[in-house]
């Protein structure tokens, strides 16, 4: 780099490869604020010397990263945002050149609480696609998965049935009625079902009361969710384990896996723990022997999984507030979990939070269901369980 200085002067546009290199390797050494430096550098380069020159999203995606790892969302946010417009400005309003630099935009939105500019950017990808591929098209059915997951996220959960519902039929008439492709799609459309039951939906604009959703027959978290759970979530996770029945090889079997667990939390959810038993047990067959003696995430059945847990009124953010309105607390806490996931003691290890926020989110974590481990084949209790809940403080 020295010598292209030398030759070409300290503005040359051929410093930019080499510049976003070095900055590249700094971020990789996590040397955050040395990768900014040399970004910033390259991109006061390429503005000065050829503004419009394609390698300016790039490095201005580059710059993003940083700032993401850095945990400074908001200049992510511009980052990531400049890079967009300038691909819609060079390629089109709907090019999917944009696609690698939108993705993260989105990601900086959700992790800055922008969900309302989150939302607008997950429909026009939306947009993207329709505009782009064929509805039978891999690319066209990824965005609509992509789109339902979002929808559930929200807790939009009869938009994202719908849309999986759409995805499912798009995938048989792009294969055909056996595509085992629709099995995961089968699964999110069961997850809303069980969702629904579990939380309500943001669809009906009720508030959840503080009530304990495994008492009293059942939950009581929205005022529009069904007493009961929907038969016909359970009535799609057998469809899909019948897809699988002739279905080889490790992919087969990893599918089969995990709709057994998904039939297994939706029993347990229902307080079906027998027959949910008998469903994880036979997922815990299916493992190969370097799975079972894993407790990362090769294993699924390892380690407690929370199925259920209303977030307190403290940890909600209110959408409307600026972010320099709000102080960010957290607490830490540490319980054992009983071989029916129930939460017992709770203990807080470390925590700014105010001792009456502390209080609401542990009766919120008394309030939750896990799916418990698996200890061969038989769930069983686990001790130590670690959570970190977020909250908000007015500044």
């Amino acid at each position: 780099m020295k010598i292209t200085e030398q030759l070409d002067g300290r503005d040359a546009m051929a410093l930019v490869t080499p510049l976003n290199n070095l900055a590249q390797t700094l971020y990789a050494l996590k040397d955050y604020a040395a990768a900014e430096e040399q970004y910033l550098r390259s991109i006061r380069i390429i503005e000065t010397r050829d503004p419009g020159s394609s390698r300016l999203p790039h490095t201005l995606y580059g710059l993003g990263r940083v700032y993401v790892a850095a945990n400074q969302q908001e200049f992510a946010i511009v980052m990531f945002k400049r890079a967009v417009e300038i691909t819609r400005k060079s390629d089109g309003l709907f090019s999917t050149s944009q696609l690698p630099f939108l993705h993260p935009l989105i990601d900086a939105y959700e992790r800055a609480g922008h969900d309302a500019d989150a939302d607008l950017e997950e429909q026009y990808l939306l947009n993207i696609a329709q505009r782009n591929f064929p509805p039978t098209s891999p690319q066209f059915i990824a965005a609509m998965e992509r789109q339902a997951r979002w929808q559930e996220a929200q807790h939009q959960f009869t938009a994202a049935r719908h849309i999986w519902a759409q995805a499912i039929e798009l995938t048989r008439r792009a294969g055909d009625v056996r595509d085992i492709r629709q099995v995961n799609q089968l699964r999110g459309m069961a997850r809303c079902y069980r969702n629904e039951y579990l939380y309500g939906s943001a669809e009906s604009g009720a508030d959840a009361p503080d009530a304990d959703p495994f008492q009293l027959g059942g939950p009581t978290l929205g005022r529009s969710q069904p007493r009961r759970l929907d038969a016909d979530g359970q009535h799609l996770l057998d469809t899909a384990l019948n897809l699988l029945q002739n279905a080889q090889g490790p992919l087969g079997t990893k599918l089969r896996r995990d709709t057994l667990i998904d039939l297994g939390d939706w029993l347990w959810v229902g307080g079906d723990y027998k027959a949910a038993a008998v469903r994880y047990a036979t997922a815990w067959d299916l493992l190969t022997t370097r799975e079972r003696a894993s407790d990362g995430p090769d294993n699924p059945l390892a380690q407690p999984v929370l199925l259920c847990y209303e977030e307190p009124r403290a940890a909600v953010r209110n959408p409307k507030a600026k972010p320099e309105d709000l102080v960010q607390k957290f607490v830490e806490m540490e319980y054992p979990v009983n071989d029916r996931g129930r939460v017992g003691d709770i203990k807080v290890t470390n925590s700014d939070a105010s001792e009456s926020q502390q209080k609401s989110v542990m009766a919120a974590v008394h309030r939750a269901l896990y799916r418990p481990r698996l200890v061969d084949r038989k769930p069983a209790a686990t001790g130590g369980v670690k959570m970190r809940e977020i909250v908000y403080a007015k500044n």
